[in-house]
């Protein structure tokens, strides 16, 4: 029952942050994590995600963000400073905006990891997106 468990993401698609911490209540242990799209993200902000990371559950953070290079890298940075143990980047972006992004992510994760402190409790950093695999751009460490 545990590996469907880490399996399911909620989706957390309500409007405001009340609403979400009262879901993350009631359907704590039932998912592997929580996602928080534009609607949610955008009402309630950076804080609701820290909140959420604070209490020991893992965020899907559903932005698809989708800029030159160098914005979604440092956008991607800054997800993963969050505490999010998974975000996703729009593929229409290019291969250079993901291989940018996932390097910056990477690098910024392995000197967060070093000192101990921002990420994710899992130790979990993603690139979200199926092409990324294909091109080894897929950033990812140990669940």
């Amino acid at each position: 029952m545990a590996d469907k468990q880490n399996k399911l993401i909620i989706a957390l698609d309500v409007p405001t942050s009340d609403e979400a911490l009262r879901l993350v209540d009631q359907l704590r242990g039932l998912a592997g994590m929580f996602k928080i799209g534009s609607r949610l993200f955008t009402a309630a902000g950076p804080a609701l995600v820290k909140s959420i990371v604070a209490l020991g559950e893992k965020i899907f953070l559903d932005l698809k963000f989708h800029d030159i290079p160098n914005t979604v890298a440092a956008a991607g940075v800054e997800a993963a400073r969050l505490g999010v143990t998974m975000f996703n980047i729009h593929a229409g972006g290019g291969t250079e905006m993901m291989r940018r992004t996932a390097g910056a992510v990477a690098e910024v994760a392995a000197g967060t990891a070093a000192a101990g402190a921002g990420f994710g409790s899992a130790g979990t950093y993603h690139c979200f997106i199926p092409p990324c695999r294909a091109h080894g751009l897929f950033v990812g460490g140990p669940e």
